[in-house]
């Protein structure tokens, strides 16, 4: 980048420090178990599967081609049985398992949030690419509020597939973890996230 100042705006918010890649495999974790965690629900044996569906693209008829939206939605419960399996979203265990470690994240996030002039997780006046992590990967975790939402913030709207399941509503253990989450400093960090950062340049 020829402009010095927005070199150094993105240099700072890429630097890795000790802070910063002590996140790093935390955030790899948090990924993996949400994922896992928060499909036991929506993958559920009796659940509808409209918010996966959406999430896969097999309603996204801008940007995924024919061919894979007929795939997806002929096969779907066999992709659903496949990730119960893969998953084992049917032990109990596993799911209580991902929400302990979820949980145990998420507070190292309230902690770090809570340091004396801390704004964002690392830093007190800069957002860094572990905020932008963090929070792109709690999205799901708080899907009725940036995902399937009117306008959705979920790439800046692009897909029109997620403000159509606007009114798409999570399972029950689902939301009740979104509901507490919104409680939490560090869920409020992640909406917050959305609201000002989303579409924003680093450098402005």
């Amino acid at each position: 980048m020829e402009d010095m100042t927005q070199r150094a705006a993105c240099e700072r918010f890429l630097l890795r420090t000790p802070t910063t890649i002590a996140w790093e495999p935390r955030l790899s974790h948090l990924g993996h178990l949400i994922q896992g965690y928060a499909y036991s629900f929506m993958l559920d044996k009796d659940q509808d599967l409209t918010g996966p569906l959406t999430a896969w693209g097999a309603f996204e008829t801008t940007h995924v081609p024919l061919f894979d939206r007929v795939i997806l939605n002929t096969f779907k419960n066999v992709f659903k049985a496949q990730m119960r399996s893969i998953f084992s979203l049917s032990d109990p265990k596993v799911t209580q398992h991902r929400k302990r470690e979820i949980d145990h994240i998420l507070d190292e996030a309230d902690k770090a949030l809570a340091a004396s002039g801390n704004t964002f997780l690392v830093t007190t006046d800069y957002p860094t690419y572990i905020d932008i992590g963090f929070s792109s990967l709690m999205a799901p975790m708080l899907g009725p509020k940036i995902l399937f939402c009117k306008p959705s913030k979920y790439a800046k709207g692009r897909f029109p597939s997620f403000e159509a399941a606007a009114g798409w509503v999570p399972p029950q253990g689902l939301v009740d973890y979104m509901e507490g989450l919104e409680k939490r400093p560090c869920g409020r960090f992640v909406l917050k996230m959305f609201e000002e950062w989303r579409g924003k340049r680093i450098w402005d």
